[in-house]
């Protein structure tokens, strides 16, 4: 998008308008999953600062696009960006360029303690400038998600206003804190919290605003578990505030903001009409229905259906220990006196008792936390992530082999579909979910290259970089930087193997859309060598095809030299010799398509295979004659009298005509 990014050795020209500079390391801007460096703007001299993305996750890249060119919101907006050379990590990174804060971090770090802020200080340079951010978004329908303490910053040495942080160089909330999440998301993984809604910065805002009035983390101590509770229990204004005196006006925008029912938190113009001097009625915490009797979970004792469900989440044995009992239904129905609730919770563990592994188990657990609390992210073990972020929670985590394992056996026992079926409301963006996850459930049913988890991963995940082991050291997020990477690769390690595997094939799947399906199903003839190389050419022919990219000759030697067997498959040598020339002059001039047309040659293979037919049946033939022979048929008496006449008949004829010839020439002479 902003052109082509080349370095030299002190500096990376970048959009023909910065210089990034990778030798001035800022670590003061780094964000949690960005390194920070000195930029300098070419043309005026300006300082700016440089984020350096990690390889293995994707920016917001849509948000930044759309969010181009809004210098003047008081937030870090990316002004430039690409992919580049960046030789402190010895790769390929994602890169953006963002105007330098003025001033220092407001917040050192999540833990970090500072000086509590008064009231007046928190309108005037937090609630104002973050509202203007937020109005923007709004008007956009986008989120922010990375509005915390340690994400602002000082806009001036006096310090009298801030500018929000970035938010673009990881996916949305990854880096908050589980105090910064509304109760709905905070049990699920860091990388599966989702876009969310501006309700949820909101939110954040508000938490934002309770840290700063008390110089640090409110809830310093609790563990996940227990801040998870608290917020059930207590609601987020009591958990957050505790006994802080406040004003009124404070309180009220704290209430309205932490409120935990999403449909009735504060939204977006109450703030507005409260920081106009409008005064709104507080909200008042809504809290969960409360039992007549506790339910134990180990030494524990739970007064709320969702407070149940919080805990069991938390303790997977416990959870399957409840599940066995089965004694929730009776609980919920004694308890909470809800009949409803008592009969899906029932319905979630109806077949418990009719045996079954640990996966059957695991999975009646999933289905008993959501019907628990329909609200509560999706959950299978350790695997937890918003509905619409599951395959971000995938691409996140794919890394951790018992995560990869839990989502697929979550999609393929379709548990996204009964999360949907046990919502009380339906939403217009179900049933686009619902056929992303039949699409999944497809996916993961065919395990050929190019389907499978893989394509899971990168059909779900758009600009996600592949994460193929051949292409380590790039930064391959689009469909027309892989076969200059590979490229890359060939010249500088060596044409060892293939050059394609499960990630690499997944990932040109799902770019491109368009991939020959007979194309894929010939990669995994494991059982025909010769097809399936000749399918390896194809795929990598159709992506040049599909990217318009030319002359990639070491590419196409490398592919050239895996087109061996199907060489070897012709019988004919000198049919041999001569596909091996055209490959080679294919090859030579780095087109993929012409070399793997010249490998198939259909007309060529037909001609041979009628040829070396034809040589069978002559060898057959001479194979037949030599076994008469040595089974001594030419001193077989018939054999000799039948020879014999044959030859007498053809001494008489040869005299006959011998003496008709002498008859002729006397007469004639």
């Amino acid at each position: 998008m902003h052109g082509q990014a080349s370095h030299t050795s002190d500096a990376i020209a970048l959009d023909q308008t910065f210089d990034l500079l990778p030798g001035e390391r800022l670590p003061e801007f780094d964000s949690p999953h960005a390194e920070a460096y000195g930029v300098r703007e070419r043309r005026t001299g300006n300082p700016f600062v440089c984020l350096v993305g990690q390889p293995d996750l994707a920016p917001r890249r849509e948000l930044i696009a759309q969010l181009a060119r809004q210098d003047r919101l008081p937030m870090m907006m990316a002004l430039a960006w690409n992919v580049v050379a960046w030789p402190p990590s010895g790769g390929r990174r994602f890169v953006a360029v963002f105007k330098r804060p003025r001033g220092r971090r407001v917040q050192s770090g999540p833990g970090a303690a500072f000086k509590p802020w008064r009231e007046d200080d928190i309108v005037r340079a937090l609630l104002q400038p973050a509202a203007a951010v937020l109005r923007d978004f709004d008007a956009r329908a986008l989120t922010h998600r990375a509005i915390r303490a340690d994400n602002l910053f000082f806009d001036d040495a006096a310090e009298t206003g801030c500018v929000l942080g970035e938010c673009v160089m990881a996916p949305p909330a990854i880096d908050q804190p589980a105090i910064y999440e509304p109760i709905e998301t905070m049990g699920a993984l860091p990388g599966g919290r989702g876009n969310g809604y501006g309700a949820d910065d909101l939110y954040a805002l508000g938490v934002t605003i309770a840290v700063l009035l008390a110089g640090g983390d409110p809830t310093d101590g609790m563990d996940l578990a227990a801040l998870l509770q608290s917020k059930i229990n207590r609601g987020s204004y009591a958990t957050l505030i505790g006994r802080t005196r406040l004003s009124l006006p404070m309180m009220e925008v704290l209430r309205g903001l932490l409120c935990d029912q999403r449909a009735e938190r504060w939204s977006l113009q109450d703030l507005q009409m409260w920081l106009g001097g409008q005064r709104l009625s507080p909200k008042q915490p809504s809290l969960p229905v409360r039992g007549q009797r506790a339910y134990a979970v180990g030494e524990q004792s739970y007064w709320s259906a969702r407070s149940i469900a919080a805990a069991l989440s938390c303790d997977w044995q416990q959870a399957t220990a409840a599940l066995q009992r089965n004694d929730l239904p009776t609980w919920v129905r004694r308890s909470l006196g809800d009949e409803a609730l008592a009969e899906r919770v029932a319905a979630a563990i109806g077949v418990a008792g009719s045996g079954g592994g640990g996966g059957l188990r695991d999975r009646l657990v999933s289905r008993l936390l959501t019907a628990l609390d329909p609200r509560a992210p999706l959950q299978l073990r350790s695997f937890a992530a918003g509905i619409d972020a599951l395959p971000q929670a995938l691409a996140v985590h794919f890394g951790e082999s018992r995560q990869r394992q839990a989502f697929g056996e979550l999609v393929q026992a379709k548990l996204p579909q009964a999360w949907l079926d046990a919502q009380p409301l339906s939403r217009s963006e179900h049933a686009v979910l619902r056929r992303v996850f039949d699409s999944m459930h497809h996916f993961l049913a065919r395990t050929e290259a190019g389907y499978g988890i893989e394509r899971c991963l990168y059909e779900f995940n758009d600009h996600w970089p592949c994460q193929s082991s051949l292409l380590e050291g790039e930064y391959v997020a689009e469909l027309a930087d892989l076969l200059p990477a590979l490229e890359r690769r060939a010249q500088t390690a060596g044409t060892d193997g293939e050059p394609i595997d499960r990630h690499i094939a997944a990932f040109a799947c799902a770019r491109m859309k368009a991939m020959p399906d007979r194309v894929i199903r010939a990669l995994a003839k494991s059982d025909d060598d010769p097809l399936r190389r000749l399918a390896l050419a194809y795929f990598l022919a159709e992506i040049q095809r599909a990217t318009g990219q030319a002359s990639l000759h070491a590419l196409a030697a490398w592919v050239a030299s895996l087109l061996g067997p199907v060489v070897e498959g012709y019988h004919n040598r000198d049919q041999r010799k001569l596909l091996a020339e055209r490959i080679q002059t294919a090859a030579a001039e780095g087109d993929l398509q012409a070399l793997a047309q010249a490998a198939d040659d259909a007309d060529a293979r037909l001609r041979d295979e009628q040829g070396f037919e034809r040589a069978k049946q002559e060898y057959a033939a001479i194979e037949q004659e030599v076994a008469r022979l040595e089974a001594g048929s030419l001193v077989d008496p018939e054999h000799v009298r039948q020879r014999s006449r044959q030859a007498a008949s053809l001494v008489a004829g040869c005299v006959a005509s011998t003496g008709l010839l002498l008859l002729t020439v006397l007469y004639v002479t």
